[in-house]
């Protein structure tokens, strides 16, 4: 048994933790997930994404940007964290909002949104006028060289969502009293009010914000379980108190390398073996253990990248039993 005596989580708020980004750019600023100055707003995407945009503006991804502040519990952890302005300042900016500066203009980067198409996507200055270019050969490929994640890279998404949903700050959550993280799972929350799958077989926008195939949920299901092990290494690793925020992390970590053993146990691959493995032992999710838990976590995360890369969901069907049905999905999918 692990250090922390686990503590049960408790479903936070959908408008209080967010799907965020990690960025997939370099030269960041270390207060941000996306550099401020490659940050395009989600104005730039609306203008071929419609129906993606419209279903957006109906989440709380979006509309966060304006209520947030409202909400009592955001107010409190704002006062301990001496945070003034939610928007324009702090530790806030980092998951709540998408964020941008003007290379031309004095001042620091303002928030401009809340999370937006760039917070799953990357920063898109770099990559925006390359991924709808179709006269160039392997616009998508060059587009994602250039810093795009495309639906197509699990991990890369995964480690978005959870490099917030885990929400890796010890002095937020010992001291401003924020929860440890959500109970996320990348099925069930992806799938519900956030989804925006517009894109048909044939490549072309459509007009149905349809279910994603089951080979999908197969490969988000195997890979956000596997992702959601190496943060919470990675969290647990950030741990120096025996406080709320360890025993959180730690208890994450555990429930996650159980999740993952349950999807070797339904499949019997190697590849999930190794990630296991790899990930260490449940002693070592103790408080002041970082270089153990960042070396495992450095061990996995290549391969769960490998995992994804190589596979498409059609050999996953052991898997379906594990998968939330629909009925577990987190809010209610919003259709323009």
């Amino acid at each position: 048994m692990f250090f922390f005596s686990p503590v049960p989580f408790t479903r936070i708020a959908v408008a209080l933790i967010v799907f965020a980004a990690w960025g997939k750019v370099s030269g960041q600023s270390p207060a941000f997930h996306l550099d401020p100055a490659k940050v395009m707003g989600p104005n730039a995407c609306a203008q071929c994404h419609t129906d993606e945009t419209a279903a957006w503006q109906l989440t709380h991804h979006s509309t966060e940007f304006s209520n947030i502040y409202r909400l009592p519990q955001a107010q409190e952890i704002s006062k301990k964290m001496d945070v003034k302005l939610m928007n324009r300042e702090g530790i806030c900016l980092k998951c709540h909002f998408t964020v941008q500066s003007d290379p031309t203009a004095a001042g620091a980067p303002k928030a401009i949104a809340g999370i937006s198409c760039e917070s799953c996507h990357g920063a898109a200055r770099d990559w925006i006028n390359i991924h709808n270019n179709l006269k160039l050969p392997n616009n998508i490929a060059q587009a994602t060289a250039a810093g795009m994640i495309p639906p197509t890279d699990y991990y890369a998404l995964a480690a978005n969502c959870f490099s917030c949903h885990t929400v890796p700050e010890q002095k937020l959550v010992n001291v401003g009293g924020h929860v440890a993280g959500s109970d996320f799972e990348l099925v069930s929350w992806s799938q519900g009010e956030v989804r925006h799958n517009f894109l048909q077989d044939d490549g072309k926008e459509g007009k149905t914000n349809k279910p994603a195939s089951q080979n999908r949920l197969r490969m988000l299901y195997v890979v956000g379980r596997c992702v959601d092990l190496e943060y919470g290494l990675r969290g647990t690793a950030k741990a120096t108190e025996a406080a709320n925020y360890g025993k959180a992390l730690a208890w994450r970590a555990f429930n996650a390398r159980k999740n993952v053993q349950a999807i070797f146990d339904a499949t019997k691959l190697p590849e999930i073996k190794a990630i296991l493995d790899a990930s260490g032992t449940d002693a070592d999710l103790k408080i002041n253990n970082a270089a153990v838990l960042n070396a495992a976590a450095d061990k996995v995360s290549p391969l769960i990248k490998q995992f994804s890369s190589a596979n498409d969901g059609s050999k996953l069907a052991a898997v379906d039993a594990l998968i939330p049905p629909a009925s577990k999905y987190v809010g209610t999918v919003c259709k323009p």
